[in-house]
């Protein structure tokens, strides 16, 4: 049941991280260098705040008011890593090649 729910989750977040604008371009690169372990703690930080932005744009501000955000809005993009739904949109990939 958790599992379904957080594939849902990430389903929605990743619809909402298609849509190209400077802001979940921000939001995916710095995500991609959290997952691959190239991100500062100061980077980390101004990715989470872009983040909170696109969630509160989609009613998910609710996750910003949890505790310990700062932690667990980073590992969103480790559990989709782990049940292999990829939230990075194709023209981030496409960036990255070039």
């Amino acid at each position: 049941m958790v599992k379904k729910l957080v594939i849902r989750f990430l389903s929605i977040i990743q619809r909402a991280l298609v849509h190209e604008s400077e802001q979940t371009r921000q939001v995916i690169i710095g995500y991609y260098k959290f997952i691959q372990g190239e991100s500062s703690e100061d980077e980390l930080q101004k990715t989470n705040l872009l983040l909170k932005n696109i969630l509160k744009d989609l009613g998910f501000g609710f996750l910003v008011l949890l505790p310990f955000s700062p932690i667990t809005i980073p590992m969103i993009a480790k559990l989709a890593q782990k049940y292999e739904i990829d939230i990075f949109p194709d023209w981030f990939k496409d960036t990255l090649e070039k």
